[in-house]
């Protein structure tokens, strides 16, 4: 269930369009979860594909982020989630 938010930043003036994989509320905190549907090459650690998958996504979770944090006063979250593995690693976004 994607969401489409699209946004215009007046001191870039960059506009667009951003397709979030899930967004929900729990327990106050709105979360953000981007879904990946890959798996640690072979002879990767599940500990350094988290690593480098985080590492690849930080800066778009950012953007997702930034722009729930413009819509409400709520705290917001983020993850990727990858369920060929059944991995759900949360990314600070800040």
């Amino acid at each position: 269930c994607e969401i489409s938010l699209g946004y215009y930043r007046v001191d870039s003036h960059e506009a667009g369009t951003s397709v979030i994989d899930r967004t929900f509320v729990s327990e106050g905190t709105r979360w953000i979860v981007d879904y990946k549907f890959t798996a640690p090459n072979e002879g990767e650690t599940v500990e350094a594909f988290e690593i480098r998958q985080i590492s690849s996504y930080r800066k778009q979770l950012s953007h997702y982020v930034s722009l729930y944090r413009d819509l409400g006063p709520e705290p917001v979250s983020s993850a990727l989630y990858f369920p060929k593995i059944g991995l759900f690693s949360e990314v600070s976004a800040d």
